[in-house]
């Protein structure tokens, strides 16, 4: 072997150096690490360049070295790393020789000298030029500090650290400019590890990371923290518990109870394991007692089953992000709701539903409220029982024809108003015959009133048949007037349709059964006003043909008031033509 003329390293006064003794004043010469994924070497090595030339004496000392004492001892500059993994491995070996040429024997080591760099093998490793007192083994990197550096790129950033900054920290490593501690800290606080951080809050939390966490699990990477152990300290945090619990809110629409501790944990470790949180979710949206939940939000907002297609569509939805709550408000505000809401009204109020109906109705089916719930309530509101005290006097003229709540128990079992009132109209012509004397009531439960009289119409003429009549009958009415000579087919039409009313005409409210009644004088004009408005012609235009009538065919008692502009008419009739229009037009008196 070789004499080298070059110490184990020193410190300035020459005295050797052993275990982790290396002067905190004194230029790093090798870093020792106690574990694989350790710390940090230096490839400098002091050479004392006062050594005189090699005396043969000292030939045999340096033969007699060991090992350990020819190799410069191992330590880390700036401290020693935490024991992690198997202790006292080194990560830097340097070569078994170290041979010095050409100025050797003739006394000092002096700038320029070359010395080379042999393996056990006396292969060159590495040749060099001395300058000064330390020598670097300039492009020589020992495998182990590569491995460290991607150890550390895995732990801490997950892999993405460029190829730039993982050479920049091998050569840092190895040249002594940064210690293991410092490395594992630079690359905590690096980009690649934020981005890192930022991507196991999305898949976990299911959200950014806020600054205060963001230094907190960067400040843990540094300290020998690895990104498993940050995942493993999301997926247990009580945030992630709470967001599981309102999982369970958003996608079942119901609060977490202590019975779903064991999901939430079963989930917890799912999230530890690699699941996000996206993930679990859309896997609950789709789990099969899912639908059930989607199918009773329908049931309860729309009164129906929710088809597959709407399932599927919806629970897709709820996995990414929408939720039960929002879906029953969205439902309870859509056009087949209100459609509903609107037959209910119809139905159950014989009237149509206006604003403040609809907006109420909408936000009780929003809040929880059930379609068939609302129905049974409406039936038994207020409204309906003004209205069904109304129906009894249909029946015979009491209130004893049946309870008001049992009437009302009809309608919230599905029938309608309508129907309600056509048996109660029925069980009157039945009982006292087509003529008894029933008191109007508007569809608000309200009894009509003309020039302070209570109004009365007989059984077998009901109201609501002139306006549906009317309604019916305006669809051909409208359809004539778009064919050529459509204004005088429509004259045609009209005259037929109002010739009803004549005297002895089948709407002849005042003469049913052939015989005069003095007390439907009032409605029998006031059903005319309810068929014509319903029809759809101008109140003018009806009190015309009116007027042209009673100039051919009436004659009224002497000192009858007669109108200043339907002269042929008398006052009454053309104010009772006048009520029969309102009662239609403000939705008084429908056709259901």
């Amino acid at each position: 072997m070789t004499n080298p003329l070059i110490y184990p390293a020193t410190d300035h006064s020459g005295a050797s150096l052993s275990g982790s003794s290396f002067p905190a004043d004194h230029g790093a010469a090798f870093a020792y690490l106690p574990s694989p994924s350790g710390l940090m070497h230096s490839s400098s090595y002091v050479v004392d360049s006062r050594r005189e030339s090699v005396e043969p004496s000292e030939t045999d000392y340096w033969s007699q070295k060991t090992d350990a004492q020819l190799v410069p001892t191992l330590v880390k500059a700036g401290g020693l790393a935490p024991q992690i993994g198997s202790p006292n491995e080194p990560l830097f070996q340097p070569p078994e020789q170290i041979t010095v040429q050409g100025t050797a024997s003739i006394g000092y080591i002096t700038s320029g000298t070359q010395i080379t760099f042999l393996n056990a093998q006396n292969q060159v490793i590495e040749r060099d030029t001395f300058s000064g007192n330390t020598m670097t083994v300039a492009g020589y990197v020992h495998p182990k500090v590569k491995d460290v550096v991607d150890e550390l790129n895995e732990d801490v950033t997950g892999g993405t650290l460029s190829a730039a900054d993982i050479s920049s920290h091998v050569s840092l490593l190895t040249q002594g400019g940064e210690s293991y501690a410092l490395a594992r800290s630079a690359i905590a606080h690096s980009a690649p590890a934020a981005g890192a951080l930022q991507s196991l809050y999305q898949a976990i939390l299911g959200r950014a990371a806020d600054s205060s966490g963001l230094q907190t699990y960067e400040d843990a990477l540094g300290r020998g923290w690895a990104l498993p152990d940050v995942v493993a300290a999301l997926a247990y945090s009580p945030e992630a518990a709470s967001d599981l619990k309102s999982m369970i809110s958003d996608v079942q629409g119901r609060t977490a109870t202590d019975s779903d501790n064991s999901w939430i944990t079963s989930q917890q470790n799912s999230l530890a394991n690699g699941q996000t949180l996206a993930n679990v979710r859309t896997a609950l949206a789709h789990f099969s007692g899912e639908s059930g939940v989607v199918e009773s939000v329908f049931n309860n907002v729309l009164g129906r089953n929710a088809t597959q297609v709407e399932v599927s569509s919806i629970e897709d939805r709820i996995g990414s992000g929408y939720n039960i709550s929002q879906l029953q408000q969205d439902l309870a505000s859509s056009q087949e709701a209100k459609n509903n809401l609107s037959a209910l009204y119809q139905n159950e109020h014989g009237r149509l539903m206006n604003e403040g109906d609809y907006t109420w109705a909408m936000q009780q089916l929003a809040g929880g409220t059930t379609l068939q719930s609302l129905r049974v309530s409406e039936a038994h509101n207020a409204e309906n029982n003004q209205k069904i005290f109304a129906l009894q006097f249909y029946a015979n003229n009491d209130t004893g024809s049946g309870s008001i709540n049992g009437l009302e128990d009809k309608i919230a079992n599905g029938e309608t108003l309508l129907q309600v009132r056509n048996e109660q109209i029925q069980q009157t012509q039945t009982k006292y015959g087509q003529n008894t004397p029933i008191v109007l009531f508007d569809d608000n439960g309200n009894t009509v009133q003309s020039q302070g009289n209570t109004v009365v119409w007989p059984a077998s003429l009901d109201p609501k048949m002139f306006v549906k009549q009317g309604l019916a009958d305006s669809i051909e009415y409208k359809a004539l007037g778009t064919t050529d000579g459509g204004g005088a087919a429509q004259l045609a039409y009209l005259m037929g349709k109002v010739s009803a009313f004549k005297q002895g005409g089948v709407w002849d409210a005042q003469r049913v059964g052939g015989t005069f009644n003095s007390m439907y004088v009032d409605y029998a004009t006031i059903a005319i006003g309810l068929y014509a408005s319903a029809l759809g012609i101008s109140q003018n235009e009806i009190l015309n043909i009116e007027n042209s009538y009673a100039y051919l065919f009436s004659s009224y008692p002497q000192g009858t008031a007669m109108d200043p502009i339907y002269t042929n008419l008398p006052e009454r009739n053309v104010i009772n033509t006048g009520i029969g229009y309102e009662l239609v037009n403000d939705n008084r008196i429908t056709g259901f």
